[in-house]
Parts: C-alpha cells; structure tokens; sequence
C-alpha cells in the first residue's frame, strides 16, 4: 500500500524535504503540519508559534492566521472562544539582530490593563525590529535592561526589554510618549522624550550604526586577546548572547551547508561570551553555556579552534581545575586536546609525564605562555 502524501495544514502543498520547516518546527496539536512558506507567514503574526505550535495551534486556527474570517464564519462559539486563547502572549518577538524577546503573559496582561499602553501594543514589533536607538539604561551585576526608542513626528515609542544572568531577554514595560510640535506642552513633551535617551548608547540608527557594524563579538576578542578591559568585554558578551543564544531564522529557506555553518558560528560565539564569563568569575553563567560549544566538534579543526583553547586556559588561570577536569572526561574531546589535558596536569604537578607527542606539547606550552605575557600574566610555564 503505497505511503499517503503528508501535505501542509495551511495551504495544502505537499510536504517534501526542502518544504518542511528545519528542526521539527511547525508540528499541531491535531497531528498536522505546516510548510516553510506557511510556517514563515504565521510566525509574523503569531511569533510565538514556532515554540508553541504543537501546544496551542491545530488546522483550523492555523487557517484563520493565514486567511482571517474564512474560518470564524463557520466556527461555533465555543471553538471561537478557545481559538482566541491562541492569541494570549506569552509571545515571541524579534529585535534589529535578529534576536528573540519574550512578552510573557503576565507582563502583557499588566500592561494591556492601562488604556494608554493597550492602544500601542500593535506597534512593539516595529520599536523592536526597527528601533532608531537602543540604550542600556542599567546594569547591576548580571542584570541588565535596556530601552528601545523608535521616533515619530507624534512622539515616541518606547520598549523597555531585561535579561538577568544572560537568560532570554524579555518585555519589561512599553509606553508612547506624544510630543505636539505645535501644542503649548512641546516643550516639556520633548524633554520628556529626551530623558529615555540616556544612557550607553549601544545603537543608533540615526548616526548610520547598522547591526553589522555594532557587533560585539570583535570587541569581545579583542579584550581576549590583549586583556584589557574584562568588564567592558562583559557588556560585549551580553549584546553577543541575546544575538546568537535565540535566532529568527524564518526570513528565508536555508540549505543544509548554511544550516550547518551557522550551528558552527552561533557555537563561536557561545565559546567566547563562556570566555568572557570565565574571566569575569560569573562561573555560573559559563557552565550554562559550556555545553553549547565545548564538544562541538565543527571548532576542533580550524581556527575557531581558539575559542575552546582560551577557555581551557582561563580555566586554568582561575584555579578552577574540577571544572577543567570534568570537560576532559569525554574521551574524544581528551584525545583531541591531549596537549592541553597535558598543560593542565602539570600546573597540578611539575613531575608530571605528559602523554602527547612532545613536538606539539611544546608547541602548545609556548602558545600559551605568549599569551601570558601577552595578557601581562605571570606565565604558567617557566
């Protein structure tokens, strides 16, 4: 008996290997599935949908994003009361970079309460994904928040997103703030408007910043390389985690080697945020992203192969050998890194016989040394 043809909930086409959303997304709760091109339609209004399919969305609701009304018509009144709860955040939304910000339900359902703030709340996805500035108005240890600014000639919308020990960032507040060019208070309304325009600035669309120009992985590197300025590379690993730890990838249809490129990269860049943290002592925060890089073994065998070394070494440099010990006990990433398992038992003992080939545990014990002197360290091997 031949296989039935699976075909999308949404529009009907059938569902073949390059139109079916990656990962096991786009699955409902009656058994259906979505295609790519439906899949990327619904998660524009719906963000959320891409987490929340197989929980919240079958067939029908799934046709009335796509084709409002055609649906409801012929919905009883019950059906039409639990396909609205579809709609409830918690929702997912996405920022300049591509970045995911959650608006959790009980944000949404103590903001929406407030006239002011209900009559706006179509327009977070625009302050978000297309703001004019993004300032970070506070940072206390792990915690950070940030206002988003997008300008009108009525005003300005503002969205206010938190994230505490470099978890998802989330919807805090939002508001609209009216500035009458013409009206006796626009003098005042500006003031107002400027006060939210304080802070660090991280980007400005307004002096030409655009997301490429303002990424902060370089600035995380940098202070890596020469160790200099360990808060300030901080500040750089939280902008560099909200990029990469959730990414919208729904703007367009991704091949297998793109797909895998970018696994690769988003694991880079885990490493050097982990890093970053290490150096810092926010030990806390590296061990919630190590296993998102460590063993990844696309970084063993080209130059982003540095970013498991520098956090092996800054390991080492912070005493904190059980951590060190625990990685090395996966056996294919021991035998790759035999020199640094090497490295690491003779700072524990100088007597030590190391196990790899001499030629590239020298390599390596002088690679590391450099970079002591290089970071003004006490070099490790003398």
């Amino acid at each position: 008996m031949a296989k039935q043809e699976k075909r999308c909930a949404g529009c009907g086409a059938p569902l073949t290997f390059t139109s079916t959303p990656n990962f096991g997304a786009g699955h409902l709760k009656d058994g259906g599935r979505v295609c790519r091109r439906c899949f990327a339609r619904i998660v524009k209004v719906q963000p959320s949908f891409g987490l929340r399919s197989r929980k919240d969305h079958d067939t029908a609701s799934v046709r009335e994003i796509l084709d409002p009304g055609s649906v409801q018509a012929h919905q009883p009144e019950q059906e039409k009361e639990q396909s609205a709860e579809v709609y409830r955040p918690s929702k997912l939304l996405t920022n300049h970079v591509r970045g995911i910000i959650f608006l959790t339900a009980k944000v949404f359902d103590r903001c929406i309460a407030q006239q002011a703030k209900r009559e706006v709340v179509q327009m977070l996805g625009t302050v978000f994904e297309d703001p004019d500035e993004v300032w970070l108005v506070k940072k206390e240890g792990p915690h950070r928040v940030w206002r988003y600014v997008k300008l009108y000639r009525q005003g300005a919308m503002v969205g206010v997103v938190e994230s505490v020990e470099m978890q998802q960032m989330s919807v805090a507040d939002w508001y609209f703030m009216k500035h009458d060019a013409d009206g006796p208070d626009a003098g005042a309304q500006a003031a107002a408007i400027d006060a939210q325009r304080t802070g660090h600035l991280n980007y400005s669309k307004l002096r030409g910043d655009t997301p490429e120009s303002t990424d902060p992985v370089p600035i995380c590197m940098d202070a890596l390389t020469y160790g200099r300025d360990p808060e300030g590379a901080l500040d750089a690993a939280h902008e560099a985690f909200h990029r990469w730890w959730a990414v919208d990838g729904t703007d367009r249809e991704h091949s297998h080697e793109e797909l895998l490129e970018f696994n690769r990269t988003r694991s880079f860049v885990l490493g050097v945020v982990a890093t970053v943290c290490v150096w810092n002592k926010e030990f806390a925060i590296a061990d919630r992203l190590q296993p998102e890089f460590i063993y990844h073994q696309g970084l063993w065998q080209d130059d982003r192969r540095q970013v498991v070394e520098l956090y092996l070494i800054h390991l080492i440099f912070q005493k904190e050998y059980q951590r060190v010990e625990a990685i090395f006990g996966d056996p294919d990433f021991k035998k790759e890194f035999l020199t640094y398992y090497d490295l690491y038992r003779s700072v524990l003992d100088p007597h030590y016989e190391f196990q790899s080939k001499q030629g590239p545990f020298l390599a390596d014990l002088n690679k590391v040394n450099q970079y002591c002197r290089q970071t003004g360290r006490k070099v490790l091997f003398g």
